[in-house]
């Protein structure tokens, strides 16, 4: 199960960046959800994850985007 969450972390991170990419904005939580929730429906192994932990980790990287760019504004660099 942490594998498969990993896997969905990963994923909603990608697609993050690929709608940034795409079209310039942001990608709302609530379209993350329901297109993650869309391709559970499909895929047995991201099925091993229960829905409401698969919108925690939509949340958190949610709030995550969000502290970050509230704190970039002062002109912090993300680590790594």
């Amino acid at each position: 199960m942490i594998n498969a969450s990993g896997v969905i972390y990963n994923h909603c991170i990608a697609l993050h960046k690929r709608y940034y990419r795409m079209w310039g904005k942001h990608l709302s939580c609530a379209k993350l959800q329901s297109h993650i929730a869309k391709l559970r429906k499909h895929n047995p192994f991201w099925q091993s994850v229960g829905s409401q932990a698969v919108q925690d980790i939509c949340q958190r990287i949610e709030k995550a985007y969000q502290l970050f760019f509230k704190h970039n504004k002062k002109g912090v660099r993300p680590g790594g």
